[in-house]
């Protein structure tokens, strides 16, 4: 029955809207120019030559002069881009002295973040020990199956169709976060029908009754 639910729902996304298209391509690196362009594709070129005399067992004479006009296009390459680089480190630094707060410092914060030991690894180890057994006890631990034997279901404790929807309507994903395993957004999810939220509930219900619930 759940796999009918999500099996209905994505043919509705299907028919209410268009299929996502091809991801956006990436953003040039923050140094790219149209220079490094035009020398990086002077490189390939001088590469492509260089391969395809050896491949066709040139004189070395003409393979080493290939090759040689390759190092040197890559050289330029490189050169160019590390010049950029450093013009680019230097208009960040130059930004300090105007922005402060801005992004130098939110560059250097998120470094100094990522080398900060953890609050396990400032821990002394006999407290984190203690607190280790306090959360995770080692012994006394519950029987799930011997606690549930003498269970009775009462219907008092069935799901209500103003829960779900209730459920539901406090479901808040930014819009680029990752939907939930069932690959539909809580947006869509609040524009279903009255008819699907109480087979939402009867769902809901059914698999609490049995005590079984649906592998994710």
């Amino acid at each position: 029955m759940v796999t009918w639910l999500d099996q209905i729902m994505k043919e509705a996304c299907d028919a209410a809207a268009l299929r996502v298209g091809p991801k956006k391509p990436c953003r040039q690196a923050y140094w790219w120019q149209d220079s490094v362009a035009v020398l990086r594709g002077n490189c390939t070129h001088a590469r492509r030559l260089w391969q395809k005399a050896k491949r066709r067992k040139r004189s070395q004479a003409i393979i080493r002069e290939l090759g040689f006009t390759y190092k040197q296009k890559r050289k330029e390459l490189k050169m160019e881009i590390n010049r950029l680089k450093s013009e680019a480190w230097q208009d960040l630094l130059n930004t300090l002295d105007e922005d402060p707060w801005g992004l130098p410092y939110k560059l250097v914060l998120k470094k100094l973040r990522k080398a900060s030991p953890s609050l396990t690894e400032t821990l002394d180890p006999g407290i984190l020990s203690d607190l280790l057994d306090s959360l995770f006890p080692k012994s006394n631990t519950p029987d799930p199956l011997g606690d549930w034997r003498d269970f009775a279901w009462s219907d008092e404790w069935l799901v209500q169709q103003g829960e779900v929807q209730k459920v539901i309507q406090k479901r808040t994903t930014p819009f680029r976060k990752a939907p939930g395993p069932d690959n539909i957004r809580s947006i869509i999810w609040k524009r279903v029908t009255n008819k699907t939220l109480d087979w939402i509930r009867h769902i809901f219900n059914l698999y609490l009754i049995e005590g079984e619930f649906p592998a994710v």
